[in-house]
């Protein structure tokens, strides 16, 4: 997928915007789901994933690692390698990606503290950016902050 492609995908999409205006159905029990689809083989992808699953009381998260053995079957509109590169979400079944599924998924389980400033408008542009360059090398990254190189049957190895 050409880089031109990736970036704009990335862009808020009218219906993020929406929900970054009206940030108060997250906590008033609306009722969002959020399917992520996630590299189950990357280190610092799991460990969020299971952040996530933590936080996660109200079941509005759906997670789905790419490298699942049905998983094609399961969502075939989701393609694989492009889900390999930017992080794929649906939100009430509409398709997000990269940051704007980091943001909602935070949001959904009452933290979004942790990544409002992520939607700012001024820093939004720079944060999806270094979010390409992380995704491109999360592996690498993997083995520097958290000393593991892969993961697989939800256990991450040296």
């Amino acid at each position: 997928m050409p880089r031109r492609q990736i970036t704009a995908r990335i862009a808020v999409s009218k219906y993020t915007q929406q929900m970054l205006n009206n940030e108060h159905l997250y906590s008033d029990g609306g009722i969002y789901m959020l399917v992520i689809f996630y590299d189950g083989q990357c280190p610092l992808c799991s460990r969020e994933m299971n952040a996530l699953k933590d936080f996660d009381t109200k079941e509005k998260l759906q997670l789905e690692d790419l490298h699942q053995e049905s998983f094609g079957e399961r969502f075939p509109e989701i393609d694989f390698k492009q889900a390999m590169t930017v992080l794929h979400g649906k939100l009430d079944g509409r398709k997000i990606y990269g940051l704007d599924v980091t943001y909602h998924a935070w949001c959904l389980v009452g933290k979004s503290w942790r990544v409002k400033f992520l939607r700012w408008p001024l820093i939004k542009p720079v944060a999806d950016k270094l979010y390409i360059l992380f995704a491109k090398h999360r592996q690498k990254l993997s083995r520097i902050i958290v000393r593991k190189n892969r993961c697989n049957n939800d256990a991450c190895h040296k």
